[in-house]
């Protein structure tokens, strides 16, 4: 409390040089890195890179988890972090399509 701010037991810290640790809390980003939307080609790219169906996307991202090294990883270990690799599983269900008004016009979209 030495300048008047408490930190919360088990909060996240950012570490400067080799003395200095300020609770996240405390920070504020002097610049935003990334500010424009990204380009048609950009989004284009990143869509067509990204899986569409629900089971190639799980692939995916359990593929890519090796690469990722969260269990090696000593920021989270030093923080007591853990993630489990294995995806949870959830129970999921299919929303009807809504119908769509326009005027006097309606439309049911089809799934």
């Amino acid at each position: 409390m030495a300048h008047r701010y408490t930190i919360r037991p088990g909060s996240l810290g950012v570490k400067l040089g080799s003395d200095g640790l300020f609770p996240m809390s405390a920070c504020k980003t002097i610049q935003q890195l990334y500010k424009n939307r990204s380009s048609p080609d950009v989004v284009r790219e990143a869509l067509e890179f990204s899986p569409r169906d629900p089971k190639h996307r799980l692939n995916a991202i359990t593929a890519g988890w090796q690469e990722l090294k969260y269990t090696q990883s000593s920021f989270l270990i030093g923080a007591g972090i853990t993630v489990d690799p294995q995806p949870l599983p959830v129970q999921g269900r299919l929303l009807p399509s809504p119908t769509i008004t326009f005027g006097d016009s309606q439309l049911a979209p089809q799934a």
